[in-house]
């Protein structure tokens, strides 16, 4: 992927984060000095112009005004319905980027 404003990332943030014990949604989870959240958005503003995060609508996450959150659609449609949900949020050109939050070593 070419770096360049025209790009989307959709991060997929849904994750309850049971598996981790951190007491707290996946995204939220402590990752070196700050939270998967925080590490996929630095990686995903980099990359692209548009930043989406889907996650659950009433999971509470702190993002930067510049970042559109976008709901999980109903049912128990996972981290594919989650994709499918951000990549058709609004239209975009280029080319789209997905992180799933809890890969920190993507480059």
């Amino acid at each position: 992927m070419t770096h360049g404003a025209s790009n989307v990332a959709v991060i997929v943030a849904g994750g309850a984060g049971r598996r981790l014990a951190a007491g707290v949604p996946k995204a939220l989870a402590p990752f070196g000095a700050g939270t998967l959240l925080a590490n996929a958005l630095a990686l995903a503003g980099a990359m692209a112009g548009e930043v989406r995060v889907v996650a659950p609508a009433d999971m509470v996450l702190p993002l930067p005004a510049n970042v559109m959150r976008v709901a999980d659609p109903p049912g128990e449609t996972g981290p594919l319905g989650a994709l499918v949900a951000g990549l058709l949020e609004a239209p975009y050109e280029g080319a789209a980027l997905v992180l799933a939050v809890d890969l920190p070593g993507v480059t």
